[in-house]
Parts: structure tokens; C-alpha cells; sequence
């Protein structure tokens, strides 16, 4: 029977087993052995050959695109660690408590296996451009912490981000000049909200990807432009490989979706690679005549001596379209909420009118670091409503939790989505309260492992402060020029690997006085 979610799908990486050096240093995790009084872990009853597949599937609150609210479920019905057998795939434990997210974070720190997006490594192992390395979103062990070790400083590092600040900041204003033009006098968009988001979000992830903006919010570019080219293959790459990674019927044939992700990391191949032979060309007049110019951070990348020029043209390929979906949907939801919330509006409206004012100006660095209260808000968006259900890692050697013995080679599922939902946890959690994450705590202290939408630690999503400087400059100039409103029922939203928000959008534009 075909795979049922893409969070059961990890397969057991290949590679270093327990051990990955960090520079001159050799983190290696400790074993910790079953004693005979080891405690069985509870779950739902696994029978032989078929392990939970009868009682899973026969649940009423079985929906593999809600399957948060399944493992919610099981989580109340047998307690924070769930065993889960699937057959053919490695056995799950499925955790919701920020002390046992912590232990299995740091016992898996120093070679943090994650598995998956194996339909992706496969694709490029077909492709001889790639030379057999699946890039930094599909690699594990030494191949991963390679490439993450000479681009993470880059691409991480504060002044780079800020470097982009403001074409990210045209390009949010770019987008609204779109609404503007495409809603009607009630403020109803007339066209879809959800594909001038994506547009949005690709032009803001190939400032950095292609150092320059790629023109698709263009309304007047034709469909078979380079631009609208690129745009389909970003969307269709990563809708490819969320179908495979459910499927997995790739594995014994070509699948369509597997033909569309060969198809559309093509087209993205030839523009990437294009584009940065341009720029390495670029690099090298440009030094001859102004060699104290400050590069950019794909430029930077291209002189990295460990870096090859395919390796930057795979990492930024990875960046499209990852940075596409991601940043689309935590925008939708981030105008969801505040649409929600007028209360919380207005106090952005208040905070963006104290820090930025009217002006149409690009937004400074020094403004950007004033606008406290939006990070709160980008911060409690994620806690309500977070991108992802948790983050796996495949355990390298066996662990103790609580009196279990968690074993090598199980994948277990960190359910941080759960726990910024207990109220264990935080007080009132079924408000949207961006107050809680001011400095002063005013509902309490929050515990550093409840709430971790970008993951943690070494394996932490690279691309965290792009998106948190395209939100910000979203929020900051939507609010500046808008109140939003929403008019119908509560925001839908499905998963698949990520969470996916799904129409209709009901929301308003009203131009502020």
C-alpha cells in the first residue's frame, strides 16, 4: 500500500552512522543500552506484518492532510511519547514535550540525520550536471555538513540579509500596488490572493538566488516568458516533490510527478547556472576596477575556495523554490491573523506609524530593528499557526527518555507544533497574543523548546532570516497602507510536509484615512 503521509517516509540515510566532524573537532554521540527494565513504549497496537495500518486508517480522525490532528490524538490518548509501527518504514516515536524535544535535539546535534526528499536525491543522481550530490535540502551527514559548513556564515550572517533590504521592500510594495489594481470597491481581490503571494515570495528569494528581481508580477508578462517560466518550474518542483515524498511509487517507475520534478529542476538548472556564470564573469572585471567593493552573498558563495560553481548553483536552485512555498503561506497566514485581530492591527498600524511613518522611502536597517512589536506578531503567527507539525531526526544510536529506550535507526517526529499549543505550556493558547514574546514575558516564561518553526540547532532552516526580513517588510508596508479584514470562516489549511493553506480567502483591502 502506497505511503500514507510524508512524515513516515524517511528512509535510513546512507552515510556516517554516529559520527561527523565539525572542523577539527569529532562530535560523536553516546550510546546508551536497553536495560531490562526498560519500559515499552505505548502507542496504538502494531500487528505483525501490517504493524498500525488497519487501526490507522480505520480511524474516524484519520485525514492525511490534517495528520496533525491525528498524532494530536494518539498524544491524549497514550501520553507524550507514541510509538508508531508502519510497515516498511522505520519505527516513529512521536514526542510533544519541550524537555524531551530538547534531549533528542542535543543527543542528535553533533550529526542530526533527517531523512526524506529522497525523490529529489534521486532525481539529481540521474542528472550528470549534479555529479551524484543531492544539495544541501536532500543530503545527510558528511555531504550535508559540507556545503552547510561554507554557506551558512553567508548566508546567515545579518549584513548580508540586510544588504537586500531594499529591493525586498519595492518588492512589497510592488505587490500591493498589484492589490491595489485587482480589487474592487468592496476591497475584494479580484483575482487570487495565493498567486500574488507566491509571486511575491519569488521575487523577494531570487534577489538573493539570482541577485536580481526575476519580473513576475509583471501583469503583463506573457506565459511563455523566462520569468513565468521559472515561476512554474518553482511551483512545480516543489508540489513534485510533496508528491513523492506521499506516493513514493517513484521508487519502482517514473512517475508523472517524478517526469514534472525532472522537468522543473531542468528549467531551473539552466536558469540558475546561467545567471551565476554571468556574475563570476562579473566578479572578476568589476575587481579589476574597484577591487574594495562589497560582494553580495552569491558572489560571496562563487569565491568560497570548497564551494564548486555547481554547488552554488544547487543550494540556490534549493532556495527558490523552498524559499517560495515557505514564505507565500507564513505570509498568508500572517494577514489571516492580523486580518483576525483588529485589536492587534492596530497596534502594528501604531508601531509602523511611530517607526516608518507615511514615507515610501525604503525602510532602513535602524527602522527595521524598532519594529519589535512585528517580530512578536511574525513570532505568535507561528506558534498558532506553525509552518510544519515537527521535525524528525533519525536517531544515530539508542537513547533514554524518561525510562524508555528510544532505538537506533528510529525517526522520531519532535511535535513542536503540539506544545505551542499546550497550555501547559502557554497560558491561554488559543489566543493570538504576540504580547507573550516581548522581552518582559508578560504571560510567562516560554520555554526555549515549545515553539520552533525553523527547527533548531545546527540544522536550523538557513533561509530563517530572509524570511523573517520578507515578512516584516510585508506587514510594515500592507498595514501602512491598508486595514484588513476577513470576511467568512476560519483559515483551512492541509499537510504535506509542510503546512498548505487552502481557499477561499476572504479577505478585504480598505485604504487607511
Amino acid at each position: 500500500m502506497a505511503l500514507l503521509w510524508p512524515l513516515i517516509s524517511r528512509s535510513v540515510p546512507q552515510g556516517p552512522s554516529a559520527t561527523l566532524r565539525h572542523g577539527t573537532t569529532t562530535w560523536i554521540t553516546t550510546s546508551v543500552r536497553c536495560l531490562s527494565g526498560a519500559k515499552e513504549i505505548p502507542g496504538p497496537k502494531a500487528l505483525p506484518g501490517v504493524g498500525i495500518l488497519f487501526s490507522m486508517i480505520s480511524d474516524k480522525d484519520f485525514d492525511k492532510n490534517k495528520i496533525h490532528l491525528y498524532f494530536k490524538k494518539l498524544i491524549k490518548t497514550y501520553g507524550p511519547i507514541v510509538k508508531l509501527q508502519i510497515p516498511g518504514q522505520l519505527t516513529m516515536v512521536l514526542l510533544s514535550q519541550p524537555e524531551d524535544i530538547k534531549t533528542v535535539h542535543q543527543f542528535a546535534e553533533g550529526n542530526p540525520m533527517r531523512g526524506g526528499l529522497q525523490a529529489l536525491k534521486k532525481a539529481r543522481s540521474l542528472d550528470e550536471y549534479y555529479g551524484g550530490k543531492g544539495g544541501i535540502a536532500a543530503e545527510d551527514g558528511e555531504e550535508w555538513w559540507r556545503v552547510r559548513t561554507n554557506v551558512q556564515g553567508t548566508v546567515m550572517k545579518l549584513d548580508n540579509i540586510r544588504h537586500y533590504l531594499s529591493d525586498m521592500d519595492r518588492t512589497s510594495l510592488d505587490l500591493l500596488d498589484r492589490i491595489s489594481k485587482e480589487k474592487n470597491e468592496k476591497g475584494e481581490l479580484t483575482s487570487d490572493i495565493k498567486t500574488l503571494m507566491a509571486k511575491w515570495a519569488i521575487e523577494c528569494v531570487c534577489l538573493i538566488s539570482l541577485n536580481r528581481r526575476l519580473g513576475c508580477l509583471d501583469p503583463e508578462l506573457p506565459p511563455d516568458s523566462e520569468q513565468m517560466r521559472c515561476f512554474r518550474a518553482a511551483q512545480s518542483l516543489m508540489n513534485s516533490v510533496f508528491e513523492c515524498e506521499q506516493t513514493q511509487l517513484w521508487k519502482f517507475y517514473r512517475t508523472k510527478s517524478f517526469r514534472t520534478m525532472q522537468e522543473s529542476l531542468k528549467i531551473l538548472t539552466e536558469v540558475c547556472d546561467k545567471t551565476l556564470r554571468e556574475l563570476k564573469e562579473g566578479i572578476e572585471k568589476q575587481n579589476t576596477t574597484d577591487s574594495d567593493r562589497s560582494l553580495c552573498m552569491i558572489e560571496q558563495l562563487l569565491l568560497k575556495p570548497h564551494l564548486s560553481h555547481k554547488d552554488v548553483v544547487t543550494f540556490m536552485i534549493d532556495l527558490i523554490p523552498g524559499g517560495t512555498e515557505t514564505v507565500m503561506n507564513s505570509g498568508m497566514v500572517l494577514l489571516y491573523l492580523l486580518a483576525k485581530h483588529p485589536h492587534i492591527q492596530a497596534k502594528v498600524q501604531a508601531e509602523v506609524d511611530s517607526v516608518i511613518g507615511s514615507q515610501l522611502s525604503p525602510i532602513t536597517a535602524r527602522q527595521l530593528n524598532q519594529l519589535s512589536y512585528i517580530r512578536a506578531v511574525m513570532k505568535e503567527s507561528h506558534r498558532v499557526l506553525p509552518p510544519a507539525v515537527g521535525i524528525n531526526r533519525i536517531l544515530q544510536d539508542d537513547v533514554e527518555l524518561k525510562g524508555y529506550v528510544l532505538r537506533k535507526g528510529w525517526n522520531c517526529l519532535m511535535l513542536s507544533s503540539l506544545a505551542g499549543w499546550d497550555e501547559a505550556q502557554f497560558a491561554r493558547p488559543q489566543e493570538f497574543i504576540p504580547e507573550r514574546w516581548l522581552r518582559h514575558r508578560p504571560l510567562g516564561q516560554i520555554h526555549p523548546y515549545a515553539s520552533l518553526p525553523f527547527s533548531h540547532g545546527i540544522r536550523m532552516c538557513i533561509g530563517r532570516r530572509i524570511m523573517e526580513q520578507e515578512a516584516c517588510t510585508l506587514i510594515a508596508r500592507t498595514l501602512q497602507r491598508y486595514n484588513l479584514a476577513w470576511r467568512g470562516e476560519d483559515l483551512q489549511r492541509n499537510h504535506v510536509i509542510m503546512f498548505d493553506t487552502v481557499g477561499p480567502y476572504h479577505f478585504t483591502f480598505t485604504e487607511r484615512n
